[in-house]
């Protein structure tokens, strides 16, 4: 029996995404706003007449205000970002763990580069028994933490394929892109 997990769709994740982003541009929209009507009034103060230091201190209370909120409503964003990344990226795993357990054959195809995956060396692995392919990816000698977190992504948004034959082996194979399909494909016998 599969185990059945509370799982986001990609567009549900989007949409907290674009959400998120739009929450912290209203917040700066917002504070821009706020800084022009502080501005307004000490700009008059100080072309009329001689500016006194509560008004100065009043107007970088403001502006130190405005930058506070500007830098947390971007904090907020990146955060959404790498939340719902991590989630996604989560939800495969569980997916992967309760679909193919220890006694599953799984066949792994020899690693290929394709830009799908950010150019880093990639398997595609099938068990044939349960009609489920996957990637794989090798991050063996990668140093850069962004691309293996966008290939990471990449995997678990692209999921399962469902795979019951060669042929659908190499038109997986084939979409990847890449050399994939050179190095990786199976021949076919039309005997």
């Amino acid at each position: 029996m599969e185990k059945n997990y509370n799982r986001y769709t990609v567009d549900e994740l989007d949409e907290f995404k674009e959400t998120a982003q739009s929450l912290g541009n209203y917040c700066m929209v917002k504070m821009l706003g706020t800084i022009a009507i502080a501005l307004i009034p000490c700009a008059i103060m100080v072309f009329t007449t001689k500016i006194e230091y509560i008004t100065f201190f009043s107007f970088l209370i403001v502006v130190a205000f405005f930058l506070i909120t500007c830098v947390s409503a971007k904090l907020f964003v990146i955060y959404c970002d790498k939340k719902a990344r991590s989630i996604v990226i989560e939800q495969f795993n569980k997916e992967l763990d309760s679909c193919i357990s220890g006694d599953d054959i799984i066949e792994k195809s020899s690693k290929f580069i394709t830009l799908k995956t950010y150019q880093i060396p990639t398997s595609l692995c099938v068990c044939w028994e349960k009609e489920k392919a996957w990637l794989e990816a090798d991050y063996g000698e990668e140093n850069d933490n962004a691309r293996i977190m966008c290939c990471k992504e990449y995997i678990a948004r692209v999921g399962f394929y469902r795979c019951k034959n060669a042929n659908q082996y190499n038109y997986i194979l084939q979409e990847l892109g890449g050399n994939a399909f050179d190095v990786a494909h199976k021949n076919i016998n039309t005997d």
